[in-house]
């Protein structure tokens, strides 16, 4: 169980990092699929899991950038060079909060050192890079040469010719020969520029590497380990805005807090409201940076698209074995007691339990937090505000 329960996250950690408005980038996939057959090519079978989940979380350090990485690949604004360069330190650091075992976040740690020594963040070259990161920059490498060129303009045979340009720079010559011989292939190569098929090959791959998985079983799981890969998750979501740094678990005390107050006690329901806090803005890494951190007020098309996050959330959890129960509750946090929130416009006791919960512990939150358009109120001030809206923007007897 406690396998299952890895392998799900990683596949949730997996969408959120490749969300952008209502978008897959499938940025990720991408390169977990082509680490995977790499593996498998190479013989690396008790690693092949682990490179799999290494290339699907590769960029979990560069959340908090503007807008996804990928964006960022041929040209980058020098102001946000410090902090390309650092999202292979930060990733590590995540991922080791994962039980993954210590060599996912070595090879993330390391995935832009190039064969010729001219990456980062060590400068290592040549047979110091250690082989599986090189696996995971070939493939980061490969999903931005058919992201860049469009599928229309692309072809295997283009592709063979820039293997040639990498070869010995960014990786080992010997690696681009197993690549474009024993890995890629027409067949294959329609998988990764077909969207249907390459989310297909991630389901089956995720299935070949995961054996003994039963989606019809009870999906209870470890709690203790769920709440704490949960954790992480919320510290991912909340690097998006240096304003929300601790916001999702500030949201879980307070939520906590309120639901104890109001005599809900039982163990599973607590649970479940801190795993709805934790994940409840989870969509929110999909919104732009140019969105979450303007200081002045929205346009009605930056608002269209703020306003999109709670159903991404839902979507996102929707996919899960494990939170998809939850998945409704963490959505409804901006839906309004008197019918007037958004995603779904729900009313009174239609919106959830926990959802209406963690409403209240959301604006609380917000509101005594410093934003990039306001400073933070006085806890006087938002007790002041929920109260005022009890009944209206909040179910009055939260």
């Amino acid at each position: 169980m406690k396998t299952d329960i890895i392998m799900d996250s990683v596949k949730v950690l997996s969408t959120i990092l490749d969300i952008e408005e209502d978008t897959k980038l499938v940025h990720g996939t991408r390169v977990g699929v082509v680490c995977a057959w790499v593996a498998e090519a190479l013989g690396m079978v008790p690693q092949q899991r682990w490179l799999y989940y290494s290339g699907l979380l590769h960029d979990i350090g560069a959340v908090g950038l503007p807008d996804h990485i990928t964006h960022y690949a041929w040209q980058a604004p020098s102001e946000l060079q410090s902090e390309i360069r650092a999202h292979p330190l930060k990733g590590m650091k995540l991922l080791t909060k994962i039980p993954l075992g210590a060599q996912v976040a070595e090879w993330v740690y390391l995935h832009h050192e190039r064969y010729d020594g001219r990456g980062y963040p060590l400068g290592l070259a040549k047979e110091d890079v250690p082989l599986q990161a090189q696996i995971i920059r070939i493939a980061d490498s490969l999903d931005l040469v058919i992201r860049s060129h469009g599928t229309n303009l692309l072809s295997l045979e283009l592709l063979k010719e820039w293997g040639r340009t990498v070869s010995g720079r960014e990786v080992s010559p010997a690696l681009v020969q197993v690549l474009f011989d024993e890995v890629l292939n027409e067949e294959r190569y329609q998988v990764l520029i077909n969207m249907e098929r390459l989310e297909q090959e991630n389901e089956r791959m995720s299935r070949l590497l995961n054996p003994g998985v039963n989606d019809d079983e009870d999906a209870q799981g470890d709690s203790e380990l769920l709440n704490r890969i949960s954790l992480v998750m919320a510290e991912v979501i909340d690097f998006k805005d240096r304003y929300t740094l601790g916001h999702s678990l500030r949201v879980a005390v307070y939520a906590l807090a309120v639901a104890r107050q109001y005599g809900i006690v039982r163990h599973g329901l607590l649970q479940d409201l801190a795993l709805v806090a934790f994940l409840h803005d989870a969509g929110k890494v999909g919104v732009p940076g140019r969105v979450i951190g303007k200081k002045g007020p929205l346009t009605a098309r930056e608002w269209q698209i703020m306003k999109k996050h709670p159903l991404m959330t839902e979507e996102v959890l929707q996919n899960s074995r494990f939170l998809k129960g939850l998945a409704a509750s963490a959505a409804a946090h901006h839906e309004r007691f008197d019918g007037m929130g958004y995603h779904k416009g729900f009313r009174g006791e239609e919106i959830p339990l926990l959802g209406r919960i963690t409403a209240v512990a959301d604006v609380f939150d917000a509101l005594t937090s410093k934003r990039s358009y306001r400073g933070a109120w006085t806890v006087a001030e938002a007790t002041e505000y929920l109260l005022k809206e009890s009944g209206c923007q909040f179910d009055a007897e939260k």
